[in-house]
């Protein structure tokens, strides 16, 4: 009888445990999509369940796998790096653009120790569009090869210092020679083979910047693109040299274990036998991805809130969309930047799933994620107008 008593104590104090180790109000949220902000999400995932009572789970796979799980309604947050197309997107469903980083040009080449390959979007297209198959291809010695001026701004806590006209603060300038040798071999070409967001933003770049030819039209996967070139890929000898691979982990590691290729992921992805290449923008300066406020200066030339309504595909409503401008002409802007859009439910069935969702948007938007978690990976704290459109897109979650 006493072991009887001691027992059903014992289990009462367990469980009494147990339910003051797991708030009543706490969410477990499960999310899926964009391999772009796979990594801030994950890193941010001890940060936001200290900072509050939730947490979550998030699998990376692609911004295509995540709109078509938001419209099976599996989870309950998505992420997508393209604007859900609004032929297919639920009219219950919106985007939050959230996180903000660059899109980094990933590159294998043997030697050149301590020096950083530049390319300009001209030559980032000829290599994707198949017209440049060799490394020391002329327009890859040019660029890589030439006198650059290169402008750093004043940042304080990952935000761009502002001068009393509003202007971004110079922190310098410098003008130098650069120099890159590079080999006569082929470049193997590794592109997304899967529906990605980061491919769309990509191709728009490659489209929108200044003199730029791609040699194919599609906006969507290189592969079919590639299938569209028909014979115009084979007369040019490119059978054989494009690498198909799914997740930016997944071009990203292709890239590490290739030498003579090239691909485009998040920077944070890079490592290894892999490097990130500079890229020119509009007014012809190098920028290095990872460069403190090069991705908010490209950014804070697009159209969001209000003004981006008439780019979402979405008639008469505002939808937190982005409108790149790649013809930017600030000095410091790093051209391949992009947002990475929550896509979330403006009708959950809980209104403590709602609650979860809402409070997790905002800790990912936050310093908290973005600057203390996102920095060293290369992402960039949303401010101005921008987190304002992202803020008032936060607050329609679950607001049915």
């Amino acid at each position: 009888m006493k072991k009887a008593r001691f027992v059903k104590a014992a289990v009462a104090v367990l469980s009494l445990s147990f339910v003051l180790a797991t708030p009543a109000n706490a969410v477990d949220l499960a999310g899926s999509g964009a391999s772009f902000p796979a990594n801030l999400v994950e890193g941010c995932k001890a940060g936001f369940a200290k900072a509050s009572t939730h947490s979550y789970q998030y699998l990376s796979s692609s911004s295509g796998t995540g709109r078509k799980n938001a419209i099976a309604g599996t989870g309950q947050f998505w992420f997508s790096d393209g604007v859900f197309p609004a032929a297919e997107k639920p009219a219950s469903m919106k985007h939050a653009p959230i996180v903000a980083g660059p899109i980094g040009i990933l590159y294998n080449l043997n030697g050149n120790a301590g020096k950083t390959l530049s390319l300009s979007a001209a030559t980032i297209a000829g290599i994707y569009g198949g017209k440049i198959t060799k490394w020391n291809d002329p327009a890859i010695v040019k660029d890589a090869n030439k006198t650059v001026t290169v402008t750093k701004y004043v940042t304080k806590n990952g935000v761009i210092v502002k001068n009393p006209d509003g202007t971004n603060k110079v922190a310098s300038t410098r003008t130098s020679k650069i120099s890159f040798s590079l080999p006569n071999r082929p470049i193997k070409v590794v592109y997304r083979s899967d529906d990605s967001g980061t491919t769309t933003n990509f191709v728009n770049y490659l489209k929108g910047a200044p003199a730029t030819d791609l040699g194919w039209t599609s906006s969507g996967v290189f592969s079919t693109a590639i299938k569209t070139t028909g014979t115009t890929v084979d007369a040019a000898g490119n059978f054989g040299r494009f690498l198909g691979r799914g997740s930016s982990l997944g071009v990203a590691n292709e890239v590490k274990l290739t030498v003579d290729s090239i691909g485009y992921a998040e920077p944070s992805y890079a490592g290894g036998a892999s490097r990130v290449a500079n890229v020119y923008n509009a007014s012809g300066s190098p920028v290095d991805p990872l460069t403190p406020g090069a991705v908010a200066s490209f950014l804070s030339a697009a159209a969001t809130g209000t003004e981006e309504s008439k780019y979402s595909g979405v008639a008469g409503t505002a939808e937190g969309t982005y409108k790149f401008n790649y013809k930017t002409t600030e000095k410091g802007a790093y051209p391949i930047s992009i947002v990475s859009y929550l896509v979330f439910d403006t009708q959950y069935a809980s209104a403590s799933t709602a609650a979860a969702v809402k409070e997790l948007a905002t800790y990912i938007l936050s310093p908290a994620c973005a600057q203390t978690e996102g920095a060293a990976l290369g992402f960039a704290v949303i401010t101005g107008k921008a987190k304002e459109t992202a803020e008032k897109m936060i607050a329609q979650i679950g607001s049915k």
